[in-house]
């Protein structure tokens, strides 16, 4: 046993010893002293009276959990361990508590110590301040150990429950910022008594990733850059790829941190300092996910115009086949490439594959004629580009700004939100609220904190919005009266068309679409194409505020972002001489395109 904990603080010239084991249930009882204190002068009375001498045995605020002879468990009680210790070798054989539960409240390790410590080594045991000593044979003590670890084994649940809930409800309610709940915290942070505090230095670092990113910096040459400054990550000489890519996808920079219950497994946000904007962090998520469209995909051997934009109904990628040696050049499905590489994906309908050049061609039709005929593209031109560009961009970037506080806004009244709702909870389970009050007020404060989480997400939507405007004006002046002709030209280089369309277009869904084919059997015939459009163009219009007098100014009426552009039929019968002709052609030109790209 510690020297520290079995020196022997005698009361006389005595031959027995007494140990006498003191614990409290919490740390403000250790720094209040009052229960401790109260315990030890007990303890030195009982001792005086049973002419013993007086050993203390300070536990302090330890939790009830010990190693369970039977279960396993670990303990965090080591004086108890040290004071079973004692028992083994011989040198304890009386004992002091001052009552039951502060021995022991777990039902399986109070049966276990008393069979094989208490009983064996004959060990006397003493309770309160008249030093009754326990018989371990009477039936009635048996039952009483029994009722009173029952009672301290669900004292021990409610508190513990108490504090999972303080927790779960309490951790945004300290303060601006929130509580820290354990383990690594991230790369720009640290804990600062129990909070989360921005590192000033490392907080710099994160930016300059981010931003480095959204410029388009690849990973591997962040790294090299971080590398070479003399930057090192907390745990390692140099930074790895996969960690700045962890860096760039977490959330947390944003001002919020989700931490999960274990027990429980829901998750909470916790508000933290922010440290990336939320249109930064949505811009790089957008150029993370267009980075990692084909990552993994060896069916991808050449550059195809849509597969950028090529989504299933599935949910998996579209992605372009080019075989030119047998004049396969298609868009299929990767849900059965990906289930043949072993990973988990829905079942897909879609089994047949699209022609590429008559998709192209498709799809480039419809985009051309909205784009062509779309009010708001006409009117951008004339008056956001040609009048006012940069000043719509300065107000794009003062509306971004007036968002972005009113989320830190919205964060603070969260974490006030919060901190009712905790208030709430712990008065309940303390019993100082009826069931019916502790209800009515939870859900009142809830729907509170619904609608403020509501405002937060449509704020965040908004800034996302304001990002896609801001594209918007940039391509609408690269591209503006030039529409048509670059359309009319696209085959002449496919990577420009396609970097054309990514300012105008965020996906294209394909379904398919099924019926009887002429054998009368149910078959895959065709594709329906719905695509998604950056701004609500599709039918858009302009409405003159007077019809007579179109010099008295108009009206943009909103359009659609999406566009149903009907099937397209899946090309039947064998490849016939006209067939692997038109094949041949088409060749010909993807090739002469490519060679255009590469001068």
């Amino acid at each position: 046993m510690a020297k520290t904990q079995l020196k022997e603080k005698l009361s006389g010239d005595k031959n027995e010893v007494l140990y006498c084991y003191l614990r409290v249930s919490t740390q403000k009882q250790i720094e209040d002293g009052s229960s401790i204190d109260l315990q030890r002068d007990t303890g030195r009375r009982v001792a005086e009276k049973l002419n013993m001498k007086y050993v203390e045995l300070d536990e302090g605020g330890r939790t009830s959990k010990t190693h369970h002879m039977i279960t396993g468990k670990i303990s965090l009680r080591p004086v108890y361990e040290e004071l079973k210790q004692g028992i083994r070798d011989g040198r304890i054989k009386n004992i002091w508590v001052y009552d039951r539960t502060r021995w022991n409240r777990d039902m399986l390790e109070n049966l276990a110590v008393k069979q094989h410590y208490l009983i064996p080594f004959k060990i006397k045991m003493y309770e309160g301040e008249n030093a009754k000593l326990r018989n371990f044979f009477d039936e009635n003590e048996t039952l009483t150990d029994t009722i009173v670890s029952a009672v301290g084994e669900q004292a021990r649940d409610k508190f513990r429950n108490l504090s999972i809930s303080g927790k779960r409800y309490v951790s945004m309610a300290e303060g601006k910022n929130g509580a820290f709940m354990g383990g690594t915290i991230n790369y720009g942070y640290k804990n600062v008594d129990k909070k989360w505090k921005r590192d000033k230095d490392e907080a710099e670092i994160v930016k300059d990733v981010f931003n480095m990113y959204l410029n388009g910096t690849p990973l591997k040459n962040i790294k090299i850059h971080l590398d070479t400054q003399g930057i090192k990550p907390r745990r390692a000489k140099l930074w790895a790829i996969g960690t700045l890519h962890k860096m760039l996808m977490n959330s947390t920079y944003t001002g919020e941190y989700i931490w999960t219950d274990k027990d429980s497994e829901e998750s909470f946000t916790i508000t933290v300092p922010k440290i990336i904007t939320h249109s930064v962090f949505n811009r790089v998520q957008e150029k993370l996910q267009k980075n990692r469209k084909h990552v993994g995909n060896n069916t991808r051997k050449s550059f195809s115009l849509l597969s950028d934009f090529l989504t299933c109904y599935c949910g998996q990628k579209i992605t372009g086949n080019i075989r030119k040696t047998v004049g396969r050049k298609v868009y299929e499905c990767s849900s059965r490439h990906n289930y043949w590489k072993g990973k988990l994906v829905e079942e897909c309908n879609n089994r047949r594959s699209m022609n590429m050049d008559a998709t192209d061609n498709f799809v480039i039709g419809s985009i051309k004629s909205i784009m062509s005929n779309s009010s708001t593209i006409k009117d951008a031109f004339k008056r956001e580009v040609m009048e006012k560009k940069s000043m719509d961009t300065q107000q794009i970037d003062f509306e971004k700004e007036l968002r972005e506080k009113k989320i830190e806004r919205l964060d603070y009244q969260l974490e006030t939100s919060t901190k009712a709702i905790a208030t709430n909870k712990v008065n309940h389970m303390l019993e100082k609220t009826s069931d019916d009050l502790f209800n009515e007020v939870e859900k009142q404060l809830k729907e509170q904190r619904l609608l403020i989480e509501n405002e937060r997400t449509q704020n965040i939507g908004e800034i996302n919005d304001l990002d896609n405007r801001k594209e918007w004006i940039d391509w609408i002046t690269l591209h503006g009266e030039k529409i048509e002709q670059d359309f009319d030209n696209w085959e002449d280089n496919i990577s420009t068309t396609a970097e054309m369309l990514r300012g105008m277009i965020t996906s294209i869904k394909v379904h398919p679409v099924e019926g009887l084919n002429r054998d009368k059997i149910e078959k895959q015939l065709g594709h329906k194409l719905v695509i998604n459009f950056k701004q609500a163009i599709v039918n858009d219009g302009i409405k003159y505020n007077d019809e007579n007098d179109k010099s008295k100014g108009y009206t943009l009426t909103t359009g659609k972002k999406s566009l149903d552009m009907g099937e397209i039929k899946i090309l039947t019968g064998g490849r016939g001489k006209k067939q692997i002709k038109q094949t041949n052609a088409l060749n010909k030109n993807y090739d002469t395109a490519k060679k255009k790209r590469g001068s």
